[in-house]
């Protein structure tokens, strides 16, 4: 997950997602080419953080047996 974070999640994508800010200004849902973009990593990026909250739960839960 680190490595797909690092190598594809890059800062301008990170952003786009989080505060609907692109280089040229403002996220454009409705551009065909901003979508297509999101649209080609945001399967994978829901599986990673689904990976991630899974396994803190684990981490979690190994601290209440303690």
């Amino acid at each position: 997950m680190k490595g797909f974070f690092d190598n594809v999640l890059r800062k301008k994508f990170r952003d786009a997602v989080a505060h609907f800010v692109t280089e040229d200004g403002v996220l454009q849902i409705s551009s065909a080419g901003h979508l297509q973009n999101y649209d080609a990593v945001a399967f994978i990026a829901d599986l990673c953080a689904r990976g991630l909250i899974a396994s803190h739960e684990r981490l979690l839960a190994q601290l209440e047996r303690r």
